[in-house]
């Protein structure tokens, strides 16, 4: 017979299991820790910026405000008609709001804890919990970390239904049951996670800041330049005008290249099908290795070196330029790592090899994936379930061109704000790591501690 270990104690789980949690905590099911509030069904489209009443919906909880908490002092919420929603209690501060449908188990129950709520009218909406703990036998700043346990989410998995979308009804939500410690020893957890999760916020805002510097200098940099005083107005789409810098000149993308072979699709798809895929041999390069201005090296997939040769027109080589022609967002771009061997695009890459004389293709690479070209795919765009741009109409993409000189201090400027963005995310992602570790132990009592 098993037995727990000194200071722990075994209880019953699911499928007539045991687990083992410290011996101070208990266990409770939902609905004996929280009360479960009346909840809305509208849709979006009962939205409206006129009312005074404030509505949260399921979709934003997984996509808006996915840090555990929605703090009301400053972030957006929706609001509705106050007859929509008359028959709904008002949330209040501590409230806490599941949502019961997600498109992966990963979005299972996710939830945020309403803070700062102050006079602000709010109600939970569609596929929503509003749980609210009345005896304060939970602190604050734990309830947020409620659903995210390994034992809840476990158990959250195990009662949800469905094929695309998964659903959670309330009469299984509220049989979950959850591994309680005492108050004190909540209230510490709570801290050592908040405060982490601080860390991560600091390092979303930067991220975020630093986006929107990027794309403000984007926006400057490649119509204006630097330094420029003079400036002329030149024809650009839409029948529109616009002015760049005396010295610049509106080209083509087919322009900065020595021939026209230098812009290549991949082949036709009945010329490479995924029967031709082997463990090792030529790499090619999908849609799904392209990021924006990233190279995406996961997941690649081989070709003999022999169905290669009989592709090579559609090649690439390290230090070219690769766009998608379809997908969301169509014409993403990046370069083919030096590191990364040559081989053979798909059908919908688009393989870009510019002339050093006449371009840096950093700055290229730059220039297709600014708003100026995404205005040319959407208004060149064809199909509507998977909407595609064609070869022709990427080589005659149209910009403003500067010298090369001037191109390379262009990118050096860009590429110094990009890797503040990935070092902002790197340190992001290990805190996440961390986070990860410490609720996996903490909240589970692998790791104790003192109150």
């Amino acid at each position: 017979m098993k037995k727990a270990k000194p200071g722990y104690k075994l209880v019953k789980w699911l499928f007539r299991k045991e687990i083992e949690i410290p011996e101070d905590w208990v266990v409770k099911k939902i609905d004996e820790l929280f009360e479960l509030l009346l909840t809305g069904t509208n849709s979006r489209s009962d939205l409206d910026k006129k009312s005074d009443i404030h509505y949260i919906h399921y979709g934003d909880i997984h996509t808006k405000w996915n840090k555990f908490i929605l703090d009301c002092s400053f972030q957006e919420i929706p609001m509705i008609r106050k007859d929509k929603v008359e028959k709904l209690p008002l949330l209040k501060e501590g409230d806490l709001i599941v949502a019961d449908v997600s498109e992966d188990y990963d979005g299972s129950g996710a939830s945020i804890l309403i803070k700062n709520i102050k006079n602000k009218k709010i109600v939970s909406g569609l596929h929503t919990f509003a749980l609210r703990n009345n005896d304060e036998t939970i602190s604050l700043n734990f309830r947020r970390y409620i659903t995210s346990m390994r034992f809840v989410k476990t158990q959250i998995i195990s009662f949800i239904t469905g094929v695309s979308v998964y659903g959670l009804s309330k009469n299984n939500f509220k049989k979950i049951r959850i591994c309680l410690p005492p108050l004190k020893q909540q209230q510490k957890i709570a801290s050592i996670l908040s405060n982490v999760d601080d860390l991560i916020s600091f390092y979303d805002n930067s991220i975020e800041s630093t986006q929107k510097l990027k794309k403000g200098l984007m926006q400057t940099l490649l119509t204006r330049g630097i330094g420029h005083k003079k400036f002329k107005k030149v024809k650009w789409l839409f029948g529109k005008e616009i002015e760049i810098p005396e010295e610049w000149n509106i080209k083509k993308l087919f322009d900065l290249c020595e021939n026209k072979n230098d812009i290549v699709a991949g082949p036709f798809g009945s010329n490479l099908l995924v029967d031709d895929y082997i463990e090792k041999g030529t790499p090619i390069i999908r849609l799904q290795n392209i990021h924006r201005n990233n190279f995406i090296n996961k997941n690649i997939k081989f070709i003999s070196n022999l169905k290669a040769d009989e592709l090579k027109y559609h090649s690439y080589i390290p230090g070219d330029i690769i766009l998608a022609k379809l997908g969301d967002p169509i014409g993403k771009t990046c370069i083919v790592p030096d590191d990364f061997s040559p081989g053979i695009v798909v059908a919908d890459v688009v393989r870009i090899r510019t002339s050093s004389k006449k371009a840096d293709k950093i700055f290229v690479e730059y220039v297709l994936n600014s708003d100026a070209c995404k205005k040319q795919h959407n208004m060149e765009k064809i199909g509507t379930t998977r909407p595609r741009v064609n070869l022709a109409q990427i080589r005659k993409l149209i910009f403003p061109c500067p010298s090369v000189d001037e191109q390379k201090n262009i990118s050096d400027i860009l590429m110094k704000i990009d890797l503040k963005i990935d070092e902002s995310e790197s340190k992001k992602s290990n805190l996440e790591k961390i986070k990860k570790g410490l609720m996996q132990k903490l909240l589970t009592g692998q790791i104790r501690v003192t109150a």
